[in-house]
């Protein structure tokens, strides 16, 4: 039986780099079509006039709950992506001083 090594070398960074460049492009167009949609629903409905999208302050309720939704989700993925470096850091700290 031949011998059964990879098509490609342990130091393939070719294929890495184009695993990366996909998933920025990828990752980019999720994110712009994920941004407009709330201003294309929005414009759809007529929940916000001219006026209150120039300001960017709305008396609308379903606008300000998508608004502090929207907040929150960003604050907490911050603070979700700030844990394994924190649980490091202590698993750290107690096995230096204890």
């Amino acid at each position: 039986m031949a011998d059964l090594e990879p098509m490609h070398g342990e130091n393939d960074t070719e294929g890495v780099i184009v695993a990366k460049g996909v998933s920025m492009v990828v990752l980019f167009c999720a994110c712009m079509i994920c941004g407009l949609v709330p201003m294309f629903v929005a414009r759809r409905f007529n929940w916000i006039t001219p006026d209150e999208a120039g300001s960017l302050k709305s008396k609308n309720k379903i606008v300000m709950t998508l608004l502090s939704f929207g907040g929150g989700v960003l604050l907490s993925t911050t603070f979700l992506h700030l844990l394994p470096e924190v649980d490091h850091n202590i698993i750290h700290l107690q096995g230096e001083y204890y």
